[in-house]
């Protein structure tokens, strides 16, 4: 079944361009693979995540896909199947990192939209990793990826029911004015967000956007503006004990947030 969040996909109009802005964000270099036919794939691997960018067709830059790793995927695929998921074909990727890090390998099945109410899921079963250089960097990794559904209901049936994540939180706030789910997976959160407001509609859920996890939101919040960063101040997070900051420049358009787990000094 599934063990961890594989990676994210963002795909984007100048691949170039949105991996430098990304260099900058997740304070590391990507790594730049290529695959046999000439796939351009620049990968950050983080301690719990990794964030890829490749080209997006024309005009349809954004973060488009959550992979979740599997052990045996092919079981996983027959299990998940018979939940009532409409999975595809298990295709095999391979790319050659020119930095050293070596070839990666994996095989992947993507679980059609039409079983996910919109949000691009994808099993993954990585044969060999690229080993990328350690770092020292300001991020660690991902603390949750944002996920938003007019039906939670629907998404507590999808993602702990169908794909087996944990559920660890369902919390309702009138002030926030959501419902927030949380399903943990292999140290990464999935949040799903509802408006309150909306109410409930079986319009389609959307992959939203993602936060960060940092040792010091206002050590990163200066590094990032030295950088030429446009941010928040940092301030108390809704997590008893974090700090959060918004990112409002070079996201490439999807809402990011950068939080530290404990208390700081201002």
């Amino acid at each position: 079944m599934i063990t961890a969040v594989s990676h994210l996909a963002f795909e984007a109009d100048d691949v170039e361009a949105a991996t430098a802005d990304y260099e900058l964000l997740l304070d590391r270099k990507a790594d730049r693979l290529q695959s046999a036919n000439g796939r351009t794939l620049c990968r950050f691997q983080l301690a719990n995540i990794v964030f890829e960018i490749s080209p997006a067709e024309e005009g349809r830059e954004g973060l488009k896909r959550v992979g979740f790793e599997a052990v045996d995927i092919e079981a996983t695929v027959r299990k998940l199947s018979r939940r009532g998921l409409v999975i595809g074909d298990i295709t095999e990727q391979a790319f050659d990192s020119p930095s050293g890090a070596g070839r990666m390998t994996r095989r992947c099945a993507e679980i059609s939209t039409t079983s996910t109410h919109g949000v691009a899921l994808s099993i993954v079963e990585t044969l060999t990793p690229a080993n990328p250089a350690a770092v020292s960097s300001s991020v660690s990794g991902l603390d949750h990826v944002v996920i938003r559904s007019p039906n939670p209901e629907r998404a507590v049936a999808l993602y702990g029911g169908r794909l087996g994540l944990d559920f660890a939180l369902d919390r309702t706030n009138a002030d926030w004015g959501s419902r927030l789910l949380f399903f943990v997976c292999g140290g990464v959160r999935v949040e799903i967000g509802h408006s309150l407001a909306k109410g409930v509609s079986d319009l389609p859920d959307s992959l939203w956007g993602l936060a960060w996890r940092v040792a010091d939101a206002s050590e990163t919040r200066a590094k990032l503006q030295h950088a030429g960063v446009e941010t928040s101040d940092a301030k108390a997070g809704r997590r008893p004990g974090s700090q959060v900051l918004t990112v409002r420049s070079g996201t490439r358009n999807v809402p990011t947030i950068m939080l530290s787990a404990t208390p700081q000094d201002a």
